[in-house]
Formats: C-alpha cells, sequence, structure tokens
C-alpha cells in the first residue's frame, strides 16, 4: 500500500480516471507487448505468453483474439510471411 489507498479503492480511481479496469489496462500492455516480440521473434506461443504473465496459453489467445480479431498464430504469419 504505497499509496496509503487500499487495492479496491485504487483499482476504482484507476478505472475512474482511464475509463478502464486495471486489469484491462495490464492485459492491453501485455498483448501490445507480444505484438512487439512478433516481430523480432520465432518462439512459442506458449513460452511468450508465459513470459508475459498470462495465466495459460489459452487465456492469451482468447484474450489476443479479442483484441486483434484473430488468433496469435494467424496474426504472426500475417506480420512475417514466409519467404519461399
Amino acid at each position: 500500500m504505497l499509496t496509503g489507498l487500499s487495492p479496491s479503492h485504487s483499482a476504482r480511481k484507476f478505472r475512474q480516471t482511464t475509463g478502464v479496469s486495471l486489469a484491462r489496462f495490464v492485459n492491453r500492455r501485455r498483448l501490445q507487448a507480444a505484438i512487439r516480440q512478433f516481430a523480432t521473434t520465432d518462439g512459442l506461443l506458449a513460452t511468450l505468453a508465459q513470459e508475459l504473465g498470462f495465466s495459460s496459453p489459452s487465456h492469451f489467445t482468447r484474450l489476443f483474439s479479442r483484441l486483434t480479431g484473430m488468433r496469435p498464430g494467424r496474426y504472426r504469419r500475417q506480420l512475417r510471411p514466409t519467404v519461399d
């Protein structure tokens, strides 16, 4: 409690200020980091999800799909098409 506010009060203030919940804000930042990493790495999606702090690969996939409208693997393939 660095701010002197309870966690629930802090979360409420954050939502009032930003218009989004703290959890949604954090998840969006994690997903943005995933998108940046897609451009430079070929690592497993499960590993990436774990490194970014998602509770499971399926949770990562579900949130990623909601944000972008497509699954992470498809997004990555469109971002970095293979050269034959």
